[in-house]
This record gives C-alpha cells, structure tokens and sequence, in this order.
C-alpha cells in the first residue's frame, strides 16, 4: 500500500462501518484505518407498522414484540445494511 499523501478522500456508507462488525478478518481495521473528516449525508431510519398491530410508539412496539414472540416479521429492501443490522441488533 503506498504511504498515505493526504490527497486521497474516500466516500463510505456505514455498509463499511457494519461489515466491520460481521466479518472477522478484513484487510483494514475500519475504526483505526479511517479517519472521518466531513459528513455529507443524512438518512433517517423510517419504522412503518401494519394498522392491525396495536401499537403507536416504538417504545410499545418493543413491549408487544417481547409479549407476542413470533407474531411480528421485519423486512428491509437491502441487505447489511445499517437498517437490517439494528433491527438484527434489537431481536
């Protein structure tokens, strides 16, 4: 790898930041290798819930879902994601 020039920027989503925490063996250390320096986009995390399940918040989404296991699905549109890794995270 050649030494590092300070003209080099690189662009990541926080795929990168969630693959460090899936796989073992990377050839980079994400937390040590990269150094943020701007951020350029913001995404909200969106939670939709079917009109049937009888629930308005998330904190009373999380109470029905510990008191009806089994009963509730998730999907996401992509996968490792930091969207599918916090709903993974939250099982």
């Amino acid at each position: 790898m050649p030494p590092a020039d300070g003209y080099t920027l690189l662009s990541v989503n926080s795929s990168n930041l969630v693959n460090a925490t899936l796989y073992e063996k990377l050839p980079y250390n994400f937390i040590r290798d990269i150094a943020p320096v701007a951020s350029i986009d913001r995404v909200p995390l969106v939670m939709e819930v079917n009109p049937g399940v009888p629930v308005k918040t998330v904190p009373e989404f999380i109470a029905y879902a510990k008191a009806n296991p089994g009963k509730l699905n998730m999907a996401s549109g992509a996968m490792e994601t930091r969207h599918t890794w916090r709903a993974s995270c939250s099982r």
